[in-house]
């Protein structure tokens, strides 16, 4: 008869071995009181009483809280108090070891003899990899590091002008597949935030991809070659942003990237630059082997796919802000400070470098014989931190809740400067609650492993303080607090991505880094009663700052009430509603209008000398200001370029707006026009064979071409209908089923503009340039590249992209004027002008949306002249942008 286990229902940390003398470890005391609780999912759970000392429990890695309904007690936040020693969280809710269904073993720590060169195992140290087996786990999540912040502090990557990476990893599936993940940070619509590295197998050969983002906005790539058979794959990579300089390494042996990729204003030694950077990254987390931001290896959303058949196996891994390598090409060793290139170079701490995994700890075994799954990686000065495995297969099950901490002081990472570290992190869970806790020194207090939802995370009476990255790190929760203060943080005080957040009577101290205390990416917010005490230096952009809803299911509903501030940077504001940074300031199906509530706010105190209230960026928000507005500053300013609806009025929202008005129509007169058409003012022939104006319901079968060079659109299949007054005001055709072909253009010297006025998922080809569904197409038999330019199914959208060969092959494009991201490839030959088409592509994809002006020109615009033509299309369709 075998005995049945007996839990307790309430553990002392100090029964299991913590001692509260600020020296002894307690990591492995408190996570055996947390494993001897009943891990039942209805029945189990328990309490973790922390008592009150007079020094404080040492943590150097994560206690692991994946039993449920479980309460972390202290007897008092003055004297039962928590401080990490590395920075990782010191709890982690919500994470499973590995999911209840495939628990994880110890072959996912793997024995690197046979990966590494004999120098990595030199002295007879054992060095482990991690494999991250698809059936069991997927990926290694590194939320609040230096991957994920960047190694000098509040400059989150901003800051890395010269990187190198080396790392190695093993393929234990075979050949390379095509996408193939490897490592990196990517954001929640699949950009790189700010680099990715993946493997890609093409026609043309295998290579490891290292794309980015640099600050004016584009996306660029390397491309390293390697042989899709290579079973391990030794890489390094380093790059220069100031100078351009590119360097790679495969098996110690320099190669040659391909930069076909690397975009247009990348600098170059006759023409250095001192000003490119790395897009900061504000929320992504690093992950290795899947580079969305669901770390459960849910497949990725835009440009990243995710293979579900990924098995790797992770040996070295090196970041550095130096150049580390002599670029010496034909040298049959690379080498480095004279001594010659190992592997062992990668494991140990080494100059220039900002972090690294170690990889030299062997599988630590909870109580229940699991490993508590916690990757080791090392900083920059000897601090050092882990990661978390997570399972490929979290699901609902997996979701644990009814947590909550209380009565309990976590400080992370106090005795180090750069404050890297978590107070408590929030994975995927049904209801956690934190009262009267105090969270200070580190990156953020509580912060949020990218899972999945969490709701509700209530917050009572807790103290944020002292945190370089911010108080609160929002994902995709619902997330509820009151009586909350904050003070000494890095750009905010709270940061929330979509998600759904109440917060009230809440106290937020200046700091002289703060941009904006809050920060909403698409989140829908709720906030009453802060007060917002800046001494001294004065907020740098805005108290709120918040971005349109684009994937919650609706619209952004924010709501300030009863909220006041004082002191702010002459060119901040109060509130800044933004439309984002890539979509054009256009609506869509899924990306709907925001509302902006504010009541009763800001009109006391508010430093006269702060450039608005409120600042609009796009005109997707609207909304009113109840209560009596401030005297100085104006109520409402717009802050977009080529212009903004800037639609906040008190009591009443505004009417759209739109930009001013060109002298005259500047197209007829544009270098290289072929063709000028627009459905405004066309004719069809009457019943006495005399040309009369379309009216409504006519098909029309010929557009008329306004420019000198008469080459008319000939209708083919079904002509288009005319519908008057479509585009406010103005004319409009809808496709039915056929297209309009033009024959008469001409011309190969590798020059193009093009300009769409459209609703809806337009289709036009000029031989090799082309604009499908909701992407520019620059093609060759050989090779595509693509931009994406935001189009819209809701709302007219004038759309331009620009090709031209000098300095390189250069594809651009805006939508509603503002510049979309932009991606370029050299090897595709120079544009093409053979009988383009509008409504199709090949005579096989119909476009059933409306069309209103189509321009060509076989030349390649200046971004001025680019500029005065959006606005004329813009004004003369009344599109508010």
């Amino acid at each position: 008869m075998v005995e049945a286990q007996v839990h307790p229902v309430r553990v002392n940390v100090q029964d299991f071995g913590a001692v509260p003398d600020g020296v002894t470890d307690c990591s492995e005391a408190f996570q055996r009181a947390v494993d001897a609780l009943d891990p039942n999912p209805f029945l189990g759970g328990g309490t973790v009483y922390i008592p009150a000392a007079e020094n404080f429990y040492v943590l150097s890695r994560s206690v692991i809280v994946d039993h449920p309904r479980v309460r972390v007690v202290g007897e008092s936040r003055e004297r039962s108090v928590v401080e990490t020693t590395s920075y990782s969280p010191a709890f982690i809710f919500g994470l499973p070891r590995g999911s209840k269904q495939h628990p994880l073993s110890r072959d996912h720590w793997v024995d690197l003899h046979g990966i590494l060169d004999d120098s990595a195992f030199a002295g007879g140290v054992g060095r482990w990899g991690y494999r991250t087996k698809a059936d069991e786990v997927c990926t290694v999540s590194f939320p609040a590091s230096p991957f994920a912040f960047g190694p000098s502090g509040g400059k989150y990557w901003h800051s890395v002008r010269q990187f190198t990476l080396d790392f190695v990893v093993r393929n234990n599936a075979g050949p390379w597949a095509d996408h193939q993940q490897l490592f990196g940070l990517v954001d929640a619509v699949g950009e790189p935030g700010p680099w990715f590295a993946q493997v890609r197998v093409l026609p043309t050969g295998a290579v490891m991809r290292f794309c980015f983002r640099t600050d004016d906005g584009l996306r660029r790539e390397i491309r390293v070659p390697i042989q899709a058979d290579q079973a391990v794959l030794r890489c390094s990579l380093q790059l220069d942003l100031g100078t351009g300089a590119v360097a790679a390494w495969v098996d110690h042996g320099q190669v040659a990237p391909d930069l076909d990729r690397i975009n247009e204003g990348w600098p170059t030694p006759q023409r250095p630059s001192g000003t490119l950077a790395f897009v900061p990254n504000w929320y992504s987390p690093f992950n290795l082997a899947t580079l969305t931001p669901n770390s459960n290896g849910v497949r990725g959303t835009g440009r990243i796919e995710v293979d579900p058949n990924i098995d790797l196996t992770f040996g070295a891994l090196r970041f550095s802000n130096v150049l580390q390598y002599a670029d010496a090409m034909g040298r049959p060793q690379r080498t480095t400070s004279g001594t010659a290139v190992t592997d062992s170079m990668w494991l140990n701490a080494s100059a220039g470098e900002f972090a690294r995994l170690p990889m030299n700890e062997d599988v630590r075994l909870g109580g229940a014989g699991l490993p508590d799954f916690q990757v080791p990686w090392a900083a920059k000065d000897g601090g050092n931190g882990f990661g978390v495995m997570v399972s490929s297969s979290l699901a609902d099950p997996d979701t644990l809740g009814t947590h909550s901490v209380t009565n309990l002081t976590i400080n992370c990472g106090r005795r180090f400067g750069n404050q890297y570290g978590q107070g408590i992190a929030v994975g995927q869970v049904y209801y956690f609650a934190v009262e009267n806790v105090t969270l200070a020194f580190g990156a953020q207090g509580l912060g949020s492993y990218n899972f999945g939802v969490s709701y509700p995370v209530d917050l009572r009476m807790c103290d944020f303080q002292f945190h370089s990255d911010a108080g609160i790190y929002s994902w995709r929760h619902i997330l509820h607090g009151s009586s909350l203060s904050f003070g000494g943080y890095g750009r905010s005080a709270v940061k929330a991505y979509l998600g759904n957040v109440t917060l009230r009577d809440v106290f937020c101290a200046g700091s002289s880094d703060c941009v904006s205390p809050v920060r909403l990416y698409e989140t829908v917010g709720q906030f009453d009663n802060w007060q917002f005490d800046f001494e001294g230096d004065g907020v740098q952009d805005s108290y709120f700052w918040a971005t349109i809803a684009d994937a919650i299911g609706g619209p952004t509903q924010l709501a300030i009430r009863d909220c006041q501030g004082v002191n702010g940077d002459p060119t901040a504001v109060a509130v800044r509603l933004v439309a984002a940074d890539r979509n054009g300031g256009i609506a869509t199906s899924l990306r709907r209008a925001g509302w902006c509530t504010i009541e009763r706010s800001f009109n006391n105190y508010l430093s006269p000398t702060m450039r608005a209230v409120v600042a609009v960026d796009g005109p997707l928000w609207s909304g009113v200001y109840t209560g009596l507005p401030p005297a100085r500053p104006q109520l409402v300013v717009t802050t977009a370029e080529p212009g903004a609806s800037a639609r906040i009025g008190v009591g009443v929202v505004p009417p759209a707006q739109t930009v001013p008005a060109v002298a005259s129509d500047p197209i007829p007169t544009l270098p290289g026009l072929l063709g000028y058409y627009r459905a405004e003012g066309l004719t069809v022939p009457g019943t006495d064979g005399r040309p009369r104006l379309a009216a409504d319901g006519d098909q029309i079968p010929q557009l008329t071409d306004l420019g000198p060079g008469g080459n008319h659109g000939t209708a083919m299949r079904s002509p288009a209908v005319f519908e008057p007054g479509a585009v406010n005001g103005l004319a409009a055709l809808r496709f039915t089923g056929g297209w309009y072909k033009f024959p008469g253009h001409t011309g190969t010297d590798g020059t193009a503009t093009v300009f769409l006025v459209t609703k809806g998922a337009a289709l036009v080809e000029t031989g090799t340039l082309r604009l499908w569904v909701s992407q520019w197409q620059q093609y060759s038999p050989a090779a595509t590249a693509a931009v994406y330019p935001h189009t819209s199914d809701v709302d007219w959208v004038v759309q331009a992209v620009r090709f031209s060969t000098s300095g390189g092959r250069i594809l651009r494009c805006w939508t509603n004027g503002h510049v979309a991201d932009t991606q370029r490839l050299d090897t595709v030959g120079d544009a093409q002008w053979t009988a383009p088409t509008l409504g199709t592509i090949l005579g096989t994809d119909v476009y059933r949306g409306l069309f209103s002006t189509l321009v060509h020109c076989a030349s390649a615009l200046s971004d001025d002249q680019v500029e005065l033509v959006n606005r004329y299309l813009l004004h003369r369709h009344a599109i508010a942008v």
